[in-house]
């Protein structure tokens, strides 16, 4: 029978976190983190589907309907992250959140000042997060619509082969600008995607997917689905379902409406497993 410890080995030298038997201080900490939760790696873990994909994260996903950050859940995004990274997944995030992160000490000051100060805290946290996961490396870009022109995509591309990238709409610049993408996170994650030839868009909600006027999840929709029975769920929702809902179905690729606190839902996505969401697919 072969030990235990030579079968996580063998099966971590599969997926490029332990190499020729040792472990680096960042790959050790990732197998440490998984054994806490009673995971051991096996060959099913390691099929990941997708090779580039683009995570987006609401305010209201990111701070569990709070007024803060949930530093936890963000802790739990960076490990699945940080294990699709080790294993040769790029990984984009578009995180909302600037605005929660400021409002604690900036009481009463209107949203444009608070998202100010509150975009330093994010992106402290996911920098913090990502690190104590195992991502070394992380890069930060805040967005608005001028910066998005031809050839961001090759800048982003280039990037992503270093570490993971958080990226954010400049969310002051953006309410004085009336930018039209960046100013919806929903769009912006859309558009890095395509022009980053993501082949996966995961939009992470607080709900379980989309549901219809009978509560009931809709799962899949192609070119046979009725998009108007779509709109008849709106009321469930708030927040901005809706652009969701159009921009899974405006990308060409896999797009993937689901609940962020859906344990390992991003490495489920990434596998190609089906769980309670709303996907589009071509």
């Amino acid at each position: 029978m072969v030990p235990l410890v030579q079968t996580v080995l063998a099966s971590l030298d599969l997926i490029g976190i332990c190499k020729d038997g040792f472990l680096s201080p960042e790959r050790k900490l990732i197998m440490g983190n998984y054994q806490e939760r009673g995971i051991v790696f096996n060959s099913e873990q390691e099929k990941f589907v997708t090779r580039r994909m683009v995570v987006k994260i609401g305010s209201s996903t990111i701070t569990g309907n709070t007024e803060s950050l949930d530093v936890n859940f963000m802790e739990n995004i960076a490990r699945q992250v940080s294990l699709l990274f080790h294993s040769g997944v790029e990984v984009m995030i578009v995180t909302s959140g600037a605005v929660a992160s400021g409002k604690k000490g900036l009481d009463g000051e209107d949203n444009t000042t608070v998202s100010i100060y509150g975009q330093t805290i994010l992106i402290t946290n996911w920098h913090e997060v990502l690190k104590k996961n195992g991502v070394k490396d992380v890069g930060h870009l805040l967005l608005t619509d001028n910066h998005l022109v031809d050839g961001i995509g090759d800048i982003l591309s280039d990037a992503l082969r270093c570490g993971v990238l958080v990226i954010n709409g400049q969310d002051a610049v953006n309410e004085l600008s009336k930018s039209k993408i960046c100013k919806d996170n929903d769009q912006l994650a859309e558009f890095l995607a395509k022009s980053i030839n993501a082949d996966t868009l995961l939009l992470l909600t607080d709900k379980d997917g989309v549901l219809d006027e009978n509560q009931k999840t809709i799962e899949v929709i192609d070119s046979n689905t009725k998009i108007g029975t779509l709109h008849e769920s709106k009321e469930v929702y708030s927040g901005g379902i809706d652009s969701k809902i159009q921009v899974a179905i405006g990308f060409a690729g896999k797009a993937v409406i689901a609940n962020g606190r859906t344990e390992d839902i991003i490495l489920k996505v990434a596998q190609g497993k089906k769980e309670r969401n709303f996907s589009r697919t071509i």
